[in-house]
């Protein structure tokens, strides 16, 4: 049987009921909640969810929207019920004329009545109704690849490795390519990268928790500092107490929203959270190993690889990036990735000045530096869009700075 990917929109108000009912179906999959109609056309273009959950409200909104709503073509038809009790307002005749465009009217759901296997029949039977009418490739079509949402995941093996400046060098590089870039330190106790942010400005993890729900494009947008390497920031904060403790858990849909409402999300991760963080995190887009070319680190880097796997992670999205790799390093790329297990590796030059920069000045690593080259290199090696070459292959290229040409060991395709 066919997983169902379902979209809710609803301006306001809690919708938990809803939101859990769906959750608590093997077989029911949820986007993400859009709670403006920028957040809904986004929602809707970038997952292309099988099923639309809606409120009046939204639908009564897009009267006077732009045609980009109503766009079939690239949207295709969508089936889609009306959530009712969400507003005051729902003795609406003729609820069908609300559905224009390319949504399809398929009945109403009352959200304190939903019971996760009577949703999911409703919901699986206009599905198949509606399969041979859909202009897009309709659930269930073997040809159909799940979209993963934009999370691109560092998660460091042990302490020191340099997971926190790659993942900021990541995001700056995204940024350059992207409107909407996050950069999210879960580092609860030490964060390095909350200093990349003036005291009193932006709002952190723990400030959006009581929000989570609600989240939009604009609450974030005006909520979130940004960076002037152009990504947005939110860091974890600062938690007091057990009591703080326990309100730091995060809910399933906080990470889910995030992924649709940013062109990608990279979250610094350190390795000894993973077992707490990851089912949160899953699916991603990428999800890579941070190790450094000494046995403690490759030892690390192999436990944290195991955790992973254990969360029954598509091995697809593995990488590993072996960090300040170099002509001393004691074991060669090929080594480390066949002890850890993951064969899409990558190796990133040692660079002491951009370390420094980055240690003590918060300063991320020029463009024209060699590990500012190397990260531009990696972000699109880490989302598919370059090819790069065998681990084991050696190739002579210039290192910035020297003149000289040096070997390298580069990224591995194998796997792939």
């Amino acid at each position: 049987m066919e997983t169902i990917s379902v979209a809710l929109a609803l301006p306001s108000g809690d919708v938990s009921s809803l939101a859990e009912a769906v959750d608590a179906h093997p077989l029911l999959e949820t986007c993400g909640v859009a709670r403006t109609l920028e957040d809904l056309w986004r929602l809707l273009h970038r997952f292309r969810p099988d099923m639309l959950l809606i409120s009046t409200q939204l639908l009564l909104d897009l009267e006077d929207e732009a045609p980009g709503f109503h766009d079939q073509d690239r949207l295709g038809l969508i089936p889609a019920f009306l959530v009712t009790g969400t507003e005051p307002w729902t003795g609406y005749e003729g609820l069908s004329n609300l559905f224009r465009g390319p949504f399809a009217f398929c009945g109403t759901i009352d959200p304190a009545k939903a019971d996760p296997e009577d949703l999911y029949i409703r919901l699986r039977e206009k599905a198949e109704l509606l399969r041979g009418t859909a202009f897009r490739e309709p659930f269930g079509n073997p040809g159909k690849k799940p979209s993963a949402p934009g999370l691109v995941i560092l998660a460091g093996g042990k302490g020191g490795v340099g997971n926190s400046l790659l993942a900021s060098s990541l995001a700056a590089s995204f940024a350059v390519r992207e409107r909407r870039v996050l950069l999210v330190d879960l580092d609860r106790e030490r964060s390095q990268l909350s200093m990349f942010k003036p005291e009193g400005t932006g709002k952190s993890l723990l400030d959006l928790l009581p929000l989570a729900e609600d989240i939009s494009w604009e609450m974030a947008r005006v909520s979130l500092y940004r960076h002037p390497a152009g990504f947005y920031l939110l860091p974890f904060g600062h938690q007091r107490g057990k009591e703080a403790r326990r309100a730091s858990r995060l809910p399933s849909f906080f990470f889910r929203n995030l992924a649709f409402l940013f062109d990608t999300v990279v979250v610094d991760l350190p390795g000894h959270l993973a077992e707490e963080f990851l089912p949160l995190l899953l699916p991603c887009r990428a999800l890579s190993v941070v190790t450094m070319s000494d046995a403690l680190s490759a030892r690390s880097a192999r436990v944290l690889s195991s955790t992973v796997r254990g969360f029954g992670i598509d091995p697809r999205v593995l990488r590993l990036i072996i960090n300040r790799h170099g002509n001393s390093s004691t074991l060669q790329p090929h080594e480390i990735s066949r002890a850890i297990g993951i064969e899409n590796t990558c190796t990133v030059p040692d660079d002491q000045r951009s370390g420094l920069d980055f240690a003590e000045l918060g300063r991320l690593p020029r463009p024209d530096s060699s590990l500012g080259k190397a990260v531009s290199r990696l972000a699109g090696w880490l989302i598919g869009e370059t090819e790069p070459y065998p681990v084991g292959e050696q190739r002579l290229r210039l290192f910035p700075g020297t003149g000289k040409k040096k070997s390298s060991y580069l990224p591995s395709t194998a796997g792939r």
